[in-house]
């Protein structure tokens, strides 16, 4: 198991994207979430619109908000 689910996304970085993919031979962007959350032992649905309710918190909107490495952001 890692401890950081960000060294283990980037291990999917010369993988294809692929809709409803989890794998090395393809992924989607919700995929890439879950399968990298999961592998630190983090629980992730599969979807982004569940991943946006029930992963982390809001942040306040504005020039003033300071991203870090991990931030999840969605749209």
């Amino acid at each position: 198991m890692s401890a950081d689910f960000v060294s283990v996304a980037m291990g999917f970085t010369s993988v294809p994207y692929l809709w409803g993919g989890k794998s090395f031979m393809g992924l989607d962007c919700s995929g890439l979430v879950q399968v990298s959350l999961q592998a630190c032992g983090i629980s992730c649905p599969r979807d982004a619109d569940m991943q946006e309710a029930g992963l982390g918190d809001a942040l306040p909107g504005g020039a003033g908000v300071s991203l870090q490495r991990g931030d999840l952001v969605f749209w």
